[in-house]
């Protein structure tokens, strides 16, 4: 995004109706924990719910059991009461049968006793299950005890035949305690019946309690996870708007925002670092513009010095392109000057020679003696002719230069010179590559020349050559010439003469350098140096 496309985000507040929350927030993120042992308290928190709401949901099953075990009792206790009822009926009957049926008696009789069995068995089953009620279960026992009993005599008169006793001990004594045991019996019922009543009863009022507390704890639970959640959420996304509209203004290049939050977690520590890094950033930005400011300065500077370096160019391109220029004239006049003391000089005498050579063999026949002398004469003319070509070839390359070296070389041109001259060299100097000893040479000849031209009578020079050091490490040749003559001012001879021209020219085509010195009345010195490996 364009810097001024950036938005920064508003400033972060809580949803709408739950500032009152805010102190909460504020104090959970003061809390000096981790968010991963905030979150995990939460989480605790919401499982301890859990926890509490199974626990819960356990104690109302068991409760809800618990009333379920009362009732299945209360109707176990009223279904016995009434098959006891029914047994007590039933032996009334099937005893009343077999004093009407004499001959089927064993048959009702053996009914009688089970009935009274089946009766025995549910009393003891409701004797052990309400050992409370002990007291009531013995009378009826007893009662029971005395129908067993009355019916043993009663079925004792029926296998005697004596059915008419055996109907009186029925009627006197059997029959009136079925009645006793009937009640007994009916008693027990509404005893169960009451407290089956009292069981339902319960059982609607447990199940509607616990179903209030399963409710209750349940909103309870939601509520408190709702409002924790949201406390803890808030506690983490409050400095995490705060830090995005920091952000926001730092990436607008404002580096003056600070974040402020109570958060002592790792929130807290990313906030001190982002209020580290935007005064980081702030100083890098005034080191940036100041160094900005410094640059512009420096492409200034820069493009000052470029605009004179490619003027020096130019002029260094200019002053090569004249050099070449004059070098191909100076090639050009040499060959000239060459052409011509050929013409003038070895030409002169061969043609000379020639003649004399023609002359000798006319006068060879006619007149000996004249031929002898023109034999004798062109023995000399042929030596003049050698010397001349020798000063021809002298002027191109010197022989004693390449066979011999420099120093040999400029002690032969001091004695060639019109004024007196002294050589002098430095330390043992050895022979150096063909070019360097060349340019150095003919710089030499050219200054003795000039010095011969211009010192005046009298001048005496001085040739010194030796070995140096040059200021980039490299090793380079030096030489001067020094004469003690007239001198004039460089200002108006140096930059025209055309010596000096040639000097510079031959000796900067292989990276030498070459100085004027002069002074009217003082003399003149040109000094130079060359890298002994010929390159510039």
């Amino acid at each position: 995004m364009a810097r001024d496309q950036v938005v920064t985000p508003a400033e972060p507040n809580m949803p709408r109706f739950t500032g009152w929350l805010r102190p909460v927030v504020d104090a959970v993120a003061r809390v000096k924990a981790g968010v991963h042992r905030k979150l995990l308290f939460g989480f605790l928190i919401g499982a301890l719910l859990l926890v509490a709401m199974g626990l819960l949901s356990l104690l109302v099953i068991r409760q809800m059991d618990d009333r379920m075990i009362e009732l299945d009792d209360a109707q176990a206790k009223a279904g016995r009461a009434q098959e006891m009822l029914y047994a007590v009926t039933a032996q009334s009957h099937y005893r009343a049968m077999a004093l009407l049926l004499p001959d089927d008696a064993a048959k009702y009789n053996g009914q009688v006793e089970d009935a009274k069995a089946t009766f025995a068995q549910l009393l003891d089953e409701l004797h052990r299950a309400e050992p409370a009620s002990a007291t009531f279960y013995e009378n009826v026992r007893t009662v029971n005890e005395d129908y067993r009993q009355s019916g043993e005599r009663v079925v004792a008169f029926i296998n005697q035949g004596r059915i008419e006793e055996a109907k009186g001990v029925h009627l006197a004594e059997e029959h009136p305690t079925s009645h006793k045991l009937e009640k007994s019996m009916r008693a027990l019922m509404a005893t169960a019946q009451e407290d089956m009543a009292g069981a339902q009863a319960d059982f609607r009022s447990a199940r509607d309690l616990f179903t209030g507390m399963v409710i209750s704890f349940s909103a309870a639970s939601v509520i408190v996870a709702l409002l924790l959640g949201f406390v803890l959420s808030w506690a983490f996304i409050l400095p995490v708007r705060k830090m995005e509209r920091a952000l926001a203004d730092i990436t607008a290049g404002n580096f003056d925002q600070r974040v402020d939050v109570p958060n002592r977690d790792e929130f807290g520590g990313l906030a001190r670092g982002l209020n580290s890094t935007s005064e980081r950033l702030a100083t890098l930005f005034d080191d940036q513009r100041r160094l900005a400011t410094q640059l512009g300065e420096t492409n200034l500077q820069l493009d000052s010095a470029l605009q004179e370096s490619l003027r020096e160019l130019q002029r260094r391109a200019e002053e090569l392109q004249a050099s070449r220029a004059r070098v191909v004239a100076a090639a050009d006049a040499e060959r000239r000057r060459i052409e011509r003391n050929l013409h003038d000089g070895a030409q002169q005498h061969l043609v000379a020679l020639a003649v004399t050579v023609r002359l000798a063999q006319q006068l060879a026949a006619t007149d000996p003696d004249r031929a002898r002398d023109l034999l004798e004469q062109l023995g000399h003319d042929i030596q003049d002719a050698v010397q001349a070509m020798r000063d021809v070839a002298h002027g191109i390359y010197p022989p004693v230069l390449m066979d011999r070296g420099l120093v040999a070389a400029l002690e032969s041109a001091a004695t060639r010179a019109p004024l007196l001259v002294e050589v002098v060299a430095n330390g043992n100097m050895g022979r150096y590559p063909q070019e360097v000893e060349a340019a150095i040479y003919f710089c030499c000849v050219e200054a003795l020349q000039n010095a011969s031209k211009h010192a005046g009578e009298g001048a005496v020079a001085s040739v010194t050559i030796g070995r140096d050091v040059g200021g980039d490490g490299r090793e380079v040749v030096t030489f001067s010439v020094t004469d003690d003559g007239a001198g004039f001012d460089p200002a108006e001879t140096a930059a025209g003469g055309h010596g000096f021209v040639n000097m510079s020219d031959r000796l900067g085509a292989i990276g030498g350098t070459v100085e004027v010195d002069s002074e009217a009345g003082r003399g003149t010195r040109v000094s130079g140096t060359v890298p002994i490996d010929g390159q510039g």
